[in-house]
């Protein structure tokens, strides 16, 4: 059994959709037995621009599609992911032992 613990290396930024590295998502850790699954666990993940300033330009953009806001690709840097791990979203299924 293994336990990882602490910080995950980002995902390879060249590999997203730029319209898909802002935003909600979530992890899903699921346990099996037998090809059954009895838990799953999830946690929210929020990605959004560290600086202020770009929080509120990319914020401005979504609301008025006139307006360019800054492109997440180019600062992949200025990100940060938030994982709400003090408010895990548990499932239990019951299965055959």
């Amino acid at each position: 059994m293994v336990w990882l613990r602490g910080q995950a290396c980002a995902p390879l930024a060249s590999r997203i959709p730029s319209s898909d590295f802002i935003g909600v998502t979530v992890i899903l850790l699921t346990c099996s037995y037998n090809d059954h699954e009895f838990v799953r666990i999830g946690y929210y993940v929020n990605t959004e621009f560290e600086d202020g300033q770009l929080k509120q330009d990319w914020d401005a953009a979504q609301l008025d599609p006139t307006q360019t806001g800054p492109d997440p690709s180019s600062n992949v840097t200025k990100l940060v992911r938030n994982v709400l791990s003090n408010k895990p979203r548990v499932t239990k299924f019951n299965i055959k032992w």
